[in-house]
């Protein structure tokens, strides 16, 4: 069936992209944008450089696997330094192997047990921050929903109370919960990730 009929060869609405592949136009994900984003920022390529520099092998200006592993964190540390230390509390761990392991079984032509050129440094950079950035935004979203709930239940407790309950109803049904539960939520992630 050709694009743009229905199995009674009535004529239906042709999307955006249907327009965009017939009139021959690559299309661009939101990913390849971040990506061309990332290339372009100076933090960035001067801490993959710097990584990649401290850890290549002088004679093939590559960096063998055993030696990956310290030039991701030490990529990473470089661009956190240039973060708002609370944000890098938030966002960042420390990159392990089991982050290499799984960007290794997600993408096998990566070849990480093999010496990569910064070209595919930069690849495998770009696949672990997203892997931990993924993770730490996972995390970050459950404690925002546990802040919600928190101060949800402590309202809810509060006005129940005998003495002060009907006080507390007054001053407690200003306190919006919806925007004083997500900073609660924030808080706990800051004090609960350590260092």
């Amino acid at each position: 069936m050709a694009r743009g009929t229905t199995a009674g060869g009535d004529s239906t609405r042709r999307t955006r992209s249907d327009r965009r592949q017939d009139e021959g136009e690559s299309k661009v994900g939101w990913a390849d944008n971040v990506d061309r984003l990332l290339e372009a920022s100076p933090v960035f390529v001067t801490a993959l450089r710097a990584a990649f520099i401290r850890y290549q092998d002088p004679k093939s200006a590559t960096i063998p696997p055993t030696s990956l592993l310290p030039a991701l964190q030490l990529f990473f540390q470089r661009v956190t330094e240039d973060m708002n230390p609370t944000a890098s509390k938030l966002f960042y761990r420390q990159v392990t192997r089991d982050d290499l392991e799984a960007i290794s079984l997600e993408d096998p032509s990566l070849g990480i047990e093999q010496p990569v050129d910064i070209q595919e440094f930069g690849t495998i950079t770009k696949k672990v921050g997203t892997r931990v950035l993924v993770e730490r935004g996972k995390r970050l979203g459950l404690f925002v929903v546990g802040g919600i709930m928190a101060v949800h239940v402590v309202k809810g407790i509060t006005k129940r109370l005998p003495i002060v309950g009907p006080a507390a109803d007054i001053i407690l049904s200003i306190v919006p919960t919806f925007l004083v539960g997500p900073a609660v939520g924030v808080a706990g992630a800051l004090y609960n990730s350590g260092s």
